[in-house]
């Protein structure tokens, strides 16, 4: 018996030998493999990764979904609104036909001023305007101040230097195309009060000449001028009086 049994375990020991010789280790396959090139499973079917694995080294037949690719939507998923992004990932149900959403099924805000794109009237609102349901600054609020727009002495011709400041506002009337705009002369206090407010008056309205003649229509435009009676800053420099010589676009009502 004990012969018997010893021969046994020989035999035994001998065959787990040339089993566990059989597979190969191969770097560049990533997995263990026969010597006919077979990848070698555990008794679950799962494959044996060698340790030199990597996703790009992933075949079908062991790995079938570990690579980077997206996993596909499932077909058949409720999209009520039309809009692209199917109901369990829309955050804004209801979305009106046509309307550019982004990833979250929610309409475009291209200022992040609250107000979608396709509702916006005045499209590119500086940052932390107040505006109305309209996506568009609420009356009195400044939308350009003309620094640097220079006037003839004592007159409302605008000098050349101008241009490249003027056509600033032109771009910004055109991206507000909903908005109707005062054109407000300022002075400097040196002068009388009444001629004072008569020439910034006279220099808010070449101004807004200015810019029907670049296509922003007159019908959106009010001029007024105030003269001397609301400075920025103090008259009691030159600077300080340069500041307050000054043109502003305000929306109006």
């Amino acid at each position: 018996m004990n012969k018997l049994f010893i021969k046994a375990v020989s035999i035994g020991l001998a065959t787990l030998a040339v089993s566990v010789s059989a597979p190969v280790f191969a770097d560049d396959v990533g997995y263990w493999t026969s010597s006919a090139g077979k990848v070698w499973k555990n008794r679950f079917g799962e494959c044996w990764r060698s340790g030199g694995w990597s996703s790009d080294m992933a075949v079908e037949e062991c790995d079938p979904v570990s690579r980077d690719e997206p996993e596909p939507e499932p077909e058949g998923l409720l999209d009520s609104d039309g809009d692209g992004v199917p109901d369990f990932r829309d955050w804004c149900a209801g979305t009106p036909a046509g309307v550019e959403v982004d990833n979250r099924g929610c309409p475009l805000d291209s200022d992040g001023d609250g107000v979608p794109d396709y509702l916006d009237r005045c499209p590119n609102t500086a940052a932390n305007t107040r505006v109305d349901e309209h996506g568009c600054p609420y009356p009195g609020t400044a939308l350009f101040t003309l620094e640097g727009v220079h006037f003839e002495f004592d007159s409302a011709r605008l000098k050349s230097s101008a241009e490249a400041i003027l056509q600033q506002a032109v771009r910004k009337l055109r991206d507000n195309s909903g908005v109707a705009v005062d054109v407000v002369g300022h002075t400097d206090s040196t002068g009388p009060d009444a001629y004072n407010r008569d020439l910034s008056k006279r220099r808010a309205q070449s101004v807004a000449d200015y810019l029907t003649a670049n296509g922003i229509s007159s019908s959106r435009l009010t001029v007024r001028g105030e003269g001397e009676s609301n400075p920025v800053t103090s008259n009691d420099t030159r600077e300080g009086r340069a500041m307050n010589r000054r043109v502003e676009l305000t929306v109006g009502e």
